[in-house]
């Protein structure tokens, strides 16, 4: 049943073991990830964020990671659908805010004081009365300045309820929190409708990137678009950076910021410290 409602209205679909795999596939995913909840063990890593002028490290995005001790790697994506449609995420999501902040603290004391921590959103949070409180809470508990936490959501968020997404948005630009746009170019959004978004960060998305060396469109198109978010005011930060040819181009023609494996992979606390202390 829910299978045919997938695939839209007034549909059938028969039953067949690869239904009957997603099914408990899931079940176990749900049942496990209540317990990693519970007990603590997911764990965040953090991807830099490089100015692209001075190579300097000066952000970071939280990025989830889930390590089951007979699964394995559970991949972000395969989890966190079961997480929205579950209503695990806001659990989750106010873990990964506070998470985020205590680090971010904890490498304030050590001397990083000017790094900034992006955070995803999604829209099961937005929606979600709280979301506002524990910003504020997250804030407060951590003693960090709001302009230093960014907020991330995607163009798929910012466009599945307009109004209310824009309303929603303008209440966190009032604790005095950034916002990022992330994903950009995948989705539908007009660029008259970014103007109505209090963002303060454009994140190019990785398609984008990918064909900057091999495709001189790719670059007109990337272009215009950190054009456009200049004019709005905003920062561009390109994602999943991987080669110098593509940090150059990106260079010449003025993104502000880049992230992706070309300067380092997602790392944990530790690792992240080394990097920053090397």
């Amino acid at each position: 049943m829910y299978t045919a409602k997938d695939n839209g209205k007034n549909n059938y679909t028969f039953y067949s073991t690869e239904i009957n795999k997603d099914i408990v596939s899931r079940v176990v995913i749900e049942n496990e990830l209540r317990i990693a909840i519970e007990e603590e063990r997911l764990n965040l890593y953090y991807q830099p964020q490089v100015n692209i002028e001075t190579g300097k490290i000066i952000g970071l995005e939280a990025l989830i990671r889930w390590q089951h001790p007979t699964l394995g790697f559970v991949s972000p994506s395969t989890f966190i659908p079961v997480a929205e449609e579950t209503g695990l995420i806001i659990k989750i999501g106010d873990w990964v805010l506070n998470k985020a902040c205590k680090d971010l603290k904890s490498l304030q004391d050590s001397g990083w004081n000017s790094l900034t921590m992006s955070v995803n959103i999604s829209m099961i949070q937005i929606l979600h009365k709280d979301l506002i409180q524990s910003v504020e809470n997250a804030l407060h508990n951590f003693d960090i300045a709001p302009d230093q936490l960014k907020l991330e959501i995607t163009e798929s968020v910012a466009m599945s309820q307009p109004e209310y997404v824009i309303s929603k948005l303008y209440s966190l630009k009032e604790i005095g929190v950034d916002l990022a746009l992330d994903d950009f170019g995948t989705g539908y959004s007009s660029l008259n409708y970014l103007k109505l978004l209090p963002v303060d960060v454009l994140k190019i998305d990785r398609e984008f990137i990918r064909e900057l060396e091999e495709d001189t469109d790719n670059i007109t198109i990337v272009k215009a678009l950190i054009e456009v978010a200049h004019s709005l005011n905003m920062t561009v930060i390109a994602e999943g950076v991987e080669t110098k040819k593509q940090d150059e181009i990106l260079s010449h023609i003025n993104c502000d910021q880049i992230q992706g494996y070309y300067y380092s992979r997602p790392l944990p606390m530790n690792d992240l410290v080394k990097l920053l202390t090397s």
